[in-house]
């Protein structure tokens, strides 16, 4: 209706729930770009076993079978009640550091998200006795799930749903021929309400400065 596909006492079609459904879904992945929002953020155990050469590729009909990690925030690996944070580096740091043949506690860590799974690498390899054991614990970046019929909620806290209104309404408003006036409006709300959800979405913290 905001983007007059609609009339007050109209209800969608079957194709118009499709239509927009399938819009939805792409602004989705458009907001995983956006950046960590809270509630997108999970927790995984993987156990040392799990790898091999300090390697464990994580996604559907994987090793580690969940949807894959869009991004790894924070490792913490711990070994008799010991937590060790590991330090997350980049591909080339990985490389330039890696030595396949060593084993010990790891300390480095470098995730390669790919099209249908991501690869965690931890170096040293924690691969035999006494390293083997122990539990890798992380934070990442969980993807939002599909709507895949008229049924589904979206995966969004409820404090966004004024937000995906407009949100659809934008990406509809050209199929139903909105005139590029009431186009710039829905859009200036949609900022505004962006701007206002992604300042919720924050964890509480401090910064601490020091020479």
């Amino acid at each position: 209706r905001k983007c007059a596909g609609l009339g007050i006492w109209e209800s969608p079609t079957a194709n118009q729930y499709t239509f927009a459904a399938f819009s939805l879904n792409t602004i989705a992945k458009r907001i995983m770009t956006l950046g960590m929002t809270v509630w997108t953020t999970k927790q995984l155990s993987i156990d040392a076993t799990d790898f091999t050469n300090g390697v464990v590729n994580i996604g559907l009909s994987q090793t580690i079978a969940i949807p894959k990690p869009l991004k790894i925030s924070m490792i913490e690996y711990t070994l008799n009640d010991i937590d060790r944070q590991m330090t997350i580096v980049d591909r080339q740091t990985y490389n330039r550091y890696v030595n396949i043949a060593l084993e010990s506690h790891p300390y480095l860590a470098y995730y390669h998200p790919q099209k249908d799974f991501g690869t965690l690498y931890v170096y040293p390899s924690p691969a035999s006795s006494p390293y083997n054991g122990g539990t890798f614990k992380i934070q990442y970046q969980s993807p939002i799930q599909d709507i895949d019929s008229s049924s589904d909620e979206p995966d969004f806290p409820i404090e966004w749903s004024q937000l995906l209104i407009y949100e659809l309404a934008c990406d509809l408003a050209p199929e139903y021929g909105l005139p590029i006036q009431e186009r710039d409006r829905l859009s200036k709300e949609r900022d505004y309400l962006r701007d206002q959800a992604q300042q919720f979405d924050v964890e509480e913290g401090s910064i601490y400065l020091q020479p």
